[in-house]
Formats: structure tokens, C-alpha cells, sequence
């Protein structure tokens, strides 16, 4: 999954990709990487893991979410630009599921 879907932004922050042949970051799909590496963690203990999931969420809170209204949107570029104007409740629910799960951890 690193291998194909893990894309290094500019700042050097990571970001799952929702394909590799299209760019798109959307949050539920994506943050799915997240919960992954916490199984992971949760299995052998490397911090690495971790520090996956912690970056995933963070540039998908960077990116993908509207300062105004703190909403998910749909999909954004993997360079952070050009989101959509839609929101969909599987976003957001899924952000705060991971970003929950993930406080167990911290």
C-alpha cells in the first residue's frame, strides 16, 4: 500500500492517495490508510506506523477541510488545491472515527 498509494507532498508531509492514476485525496477513502498502520501498530508496536497515520490525518486536515465550516470535502488534488465544492456525511464521520481512534495512541 506505502509503495503505491503513499505520495510525499511538497512539505514533505504524506498523504494516502485515493488512486494512483487519478491524484485525488478524499477523506474516507484515504484516511482508511490510517486505520491500517493503526492495526499495524497495534500488532508489532513500530512508532512508524504511527507516524504514517498521524501524517495522513494531518495533511487531510490541512487540505481536504473548510476553515469556515470545518467540513470534509469530497475530494481535493494530491498537491492540496482544486477541492470540491461537495461534502458527503461519510467524510466527515470517517475523519472523526480515525481521528478518535488514533487518540488512543497519543
Amino acid at each position: 500500500m506505502n509503495t503505491a498509494l503513499w505520495h510525499i507532498s511538497s512539505s514533505t508531509t504524506g498523504v494516502y492517495l485515493y488512486s494512483n492514476q487519478t491524484g485525488n485525496v478524499n477523506p474516507c477513502w484515504c484516511v482508511w490508510g490510517s486505520q491500517a498502520m493503526l492495526l499495524l501498530y497495534a500488532r508489532d508496536g513500530n512508532t512508524a506506523w504511527l507516524n504514517y497515520a498521524q501524517q495522513n490525518i494531518d495533511w487531510i486536515n490541512t487540505y481536504c477541510r473548510n476553515s469556515t465550516n470545518y467540513g470534509y470535502y469530497q475530494y481535493v488534488q494530491e498537491d492540496g488545491t482544486s477541492p470540491t465544492i461537495d461534502y458527503e456525511g461519510v467524510d466527515q464521520a470517517w475523519m472523526q472515527r480515525e481521528q478518535v481512534l488514533l487518540s488512543n495512541y497519543k
